[in-house]
């Protein structure tokens, strides 16, 4: 599959991960490191600070080796929440998570969950559950065995907030209530789950769950787990770089930490080297070399719309854009297409005629339709198939309406690669409906055969 828009600049991105390149745009604010450009972090370990910074431009980080994950990925977390980077944060819980429910439990198990728990304790407010939630659940889940070690047992005394944490969790787990999905009629019920704690005698063997509304029973009884299909709502956590990219829309069109400006049209567009560098080997190539706009740091677009500049801006900031209701669609996709293609920004190529198919496909019958399917041929070279293919396939599958409009005939005309397409296209349609007629006909012909009577023995004429 083809990676998303973001994705795509988000590998981009990590090539300037401790680059210098750029690297003076660093802060606005009447504070001493706007002045200076320089962050000093002195609470955190050097590995903690080199974590937070790769994040920043791959969307993960590694743990260093011979390092305790679980405390590395919560110090991580510590960091993440001081400096506001919320998608950090979750990264560092969902990878501090894993660590706590795939290790194993013995003694060294017991000792680093202790040690996180007062790291973790320590280092977030009691309304944040990020990390909480998971070492208190798992506490409780291995508190048999964490009450026979000392370092666990220490930790009870020393930190009531997680005591209190855990005595709760412990209670509630006696009740639970979980939210099943029925996988015939999709409809949600609640079912409670009774634990039978310490009291094993009064132990049930687990009955089967019936759905309330149809009576579908998604798995018998003598199997384990006896429920599997939790309702888990519509919601799901969006990857770190969606939610990177939901805050870099902010940013376009915006002055703030911009150092470069587009031009077209009298219009003007405040931009930002590195989101340029990202997106288009052309623009990298020209502000960072030895070039007018290097220097100047002005970017004048000259033959095309500011419309469709502006879609082009759009798109690197929001990987995305929409066609000017005053405008057809199609012509405009075909015109994005092609600054796309001169300034080298593939994902937005690839867009620009997913968006130019659809708008082609439901609108063949618009008098725009031939001047969008010679733009398809006069903006793109012969090699680049990209709208060309899109363009042929309709105008073939359309072509007895399109040959008895004189608009189209005449575009037609003036256009021999897109008629020797048609023309080579219609060939081989030709072709192969003539061989299917074939193959249609003997098929026929050996059905009659087969059913023709056979002659009695007596009358079958022997050779001599």
């Amino acid at each position: 599959m083809e990676p998303k828009p973001i994705e795509a600049f988000g590998a981009s991105l990590q090539g300037y991960y401790n680059n210098k390149c750029l690297s003076d745009v660093v802060l606005t604010g009447p504070w001493k490191e706007s002045e200076d450009k320089t962050i000093e972090i002195k609470d955190f370990d050097a590995n903690i600070v080199e974590a937070m910074l790769r994040f920043l431009y791959s969307f993960d980080y590694d743990v260093p080796p011979n390092t305790r994950h679980m405390i590395f990925h919560a110090q991580v977390y510590q960091i993440g929440d001081k400096y506001g980077i919320e998608p950090l944060k979750k990264q560092a819980a969902n990878k501090f998570e894993r660590v706590v429910n795939e290790a194993e439990v013995d003694a060294g198990f017991a000792s680093t969950l202790a040690d996180t728990i007062s790291i973790v304790y320590s280092t977030t407010p009691s309304g944040d559950r990020g990390l909480r939630d998971i070492v208190v659940q798992s506490s409780c889940t291995h508190f048999e065995y964490l009450m026979s070690e000392t370092s666990f047992k220490e930790i009870l005394g020393l930190n009531g907030d997680f005591s209190a944490d855990l005595v709760s969790l412990i209670h509630e787990s006696w009740e639970k209530y979980c939210y099943c999905k029925c996988p015939s009629c999709e409809a949600t019920f609640k079912l409670r789950i009774d634990s039978p704690g310490d009291q094993i005698s009064d132990y049930q063997e687990p009955k089967p769950i019936f759905c309330p509304i149809c009576g579908f029973q998604p798995i018998q009884a003598d199997e384990e787990p006896n429920w599997l299909y939790f309702y888990m709502g519509n919601e799901m956590e969006s990857p770190p770089y969606e939610e990177f990219g939901a805050s870099l829309k902010k940013y376009f069109n915006n002055t703030r930490l911009s150092d470069t400006v587009i031009k077209c049209g009298g219009r003007e567009f405040a931009v930002h080297s590195l989101i340029l560098f990202c997106h288009s080997e052309y623009f990298k190539k020209q502000l960072d070399g030895p070039w007018k706009e290097s220097s100047e740091r002005v970017i004048e677009i000259m033959d095309f719309d500011p419309a469709v500049v502006r879609a082009m801006t759009l798109f690197l900031y929001c990987f995305d854009y929409e066609s000017p209701a005053d405008s057809s669609a199609m012509i405009f996709h075909a015109r994005v297409y092609q600054i796309a293609d001169k300034y080298d920004i593939e994902a937005l190529k690839r867009l620009a005629a997913t968006k130019y198919r659809t708008s082609i496909d439901a609108g063949w019958e618009m008098d725009s339709f031939p001047c969008a399917i010679e733009l398809a041929y006069t903006t793109t070279p012969p090699g680049d198939r990209g709208l060309r293919d899109i363009a042929l396939e309709i105008a073939v599958k359309k072509i007895g309406t399109l040959m008895s409009q004189d608009v189209f005939c005449k575009m037609l005309s003036a256009n021999a690669d897109l008629a020797g397409d048609i023309i080579r296209r219609l060939h081989r349609e030709s072709e192969k409906s003539q061989e299917e007629l074939r193959s249609f006909q003997n098929e026929k012909r050996l059905d009659e055969l087969l059913s023709l009577p056979k002659l009695p023995a007596s009358k079958r004429r022997s050779r001599v």
